[in-house]
């Protein structure tokens, strides 16, 4: 009968109750065989439901978002309102008191009006 050496039985053991080569200073664990392709085609019970809790997860984060990104947009409008605070010049704070104007309903615009129009006075 054949006796495993005392050093060889420490390494054994090492590999045994801590995880194989996970334990040896966290250098290369051993992640085992890439399973082949044709397993997926393999039902295994109870996949399919965790599968479809996945799928509503990953809907729910897209919503989340999209529901995200439109509040940051719309913080990022309003944050602009600042600019009126301290802009200068005709290229910098006349786009900002427009806009201010057009969203409390004064009916501002950059394109040029006909005389007598609306929101121009008429000439006299």
């Amino acid at each position: 009968m054949y006796r495993v050496p005392d050093s060889h039985l420490k390494v054994l053991t090492l590999f045994a109750t801590a995880g194989a080569a996970e334990s040896v200073a966290g250098k290369m664990p051993y992640k085992g065989t890439p399973p082949p392709n044709w397993t997926k085609t393999i039902f295994v019970p109870g996949l399919p439901p965790i599968a479809s809790q996945i799928n509503d997860l990953n809907k729910q984060i897209s919503d989340l978002q999209d529901t995200r990104n439109l509040l940051q947009q719309q913080l990022e409008d309003r944050a602009a309102y600042r600019k009126l605070l301290y802009e200068k010049g005709k290229i910098q704070l006349e786009p900002i008191v427009l806009r201010a104007l057009d969203d409390l309903e004064l009916g501002t615009s950059t394109r040029r009006r006909p005389p007598g129009s609306a929101g121009e006075a008429p000439k006299v």
